[in-house]
This record gives structure tokens, sequence and C-alpha cells, in this order.
């Protein structure tokens, strides 16, 4: 289990979306995201890999073994996921106005407007990122 976690900490930490990667095109910053969410499926795998293992430990009357390093490697992908998952639901809410027609939307340009505002007053009133 430790192995495993110190593997997954080392790939995260290799790997993870280094703020450059903000100057990126659209598609690197979805990939980005995506290997975010994929690390955080990895880390719930650990998670609960540690939670059977405390539990059979209890069972036995043993000490369960520390594994710290699952608290940081959730941490870290923690605070990821708060700057770059921001990204992700306003890119996915613009995705929703383009996939309107021209011709039927240049008449509702006001929901652009809108979309801006709202997004503005929702990042003055989360906690400054590097994204925001």
């Amino acid at each position: 289990m430790k192995d495993e976690a110190e593997k997954l900490k080392a790939r995260w930490d290799q790997f993870k979306p280094r703020s450059d990667a903000l100057q990126g095109d659209r598609e690197e910053m979805l990939k980005a995201i995506q290997f975010i969410k994929e690390k955080r499926l990895q880390w719930q795998q650990l998670s609960d890999g540690r939670e059977k293992i405390e539990k059979e430990c209890g069972q036995f009357g043993l000490n369960p073994p520390k594994l710290d390093i699952i608290d940081e490697i959730d941490d870290d992908i923690k605070q990821f996921e708060d700057n770059w998952l921001i990204y992700e639901m306003f890119n996915s809410e613009l995705d929703t106005l383009a996939q309107e027609e021209w011709i039927v939307f240049r008449s509702k340009t006001y929901l652009f407007d809108e979309f801006l505002q709202k997004w503005m007053e929702k990042l003055k009133t989360t906690s400054q990122t590097h994204m925001s």
C-alpha cells in the first residue's frame, strides 16, 4: 500500500499541471483537468484500501500502518481541483452557449453578457487562486 502511494505521489509530483499550462490552449487545459480527475480516482482507491487495512487491523487488535502520504496527496490534489475545476465549470457553461446557432443567438447576445457578469461575480466571491 505504501509503495502504491509513493508511486502515485511521484507521478503526481512529476506530471501535475504547472501554472504555465494556463498559457496553453483550451485542449491543454482540458487535458490537465482530466489528469487531475484520474489522479483523484487513483487516490480514492488508495484511500479505500487504507480504510480496509485500518478496519482489519482493528479487528485483530493491531495498530494500523502510518500512511500519511495518502493525506498529503489528497491535500495537493484538492488544491488543484479547487483551481482547475473552476475553469471546467466555466468552459462547460461556455460550451452550452456556443452550441447555439449564430442566427438564433445574435438576437440574444444579452445572454453572453449575463454569463460574463455571473462569472465575474462568482470569481470575486471565491478565494483568489492563480486561475482567477
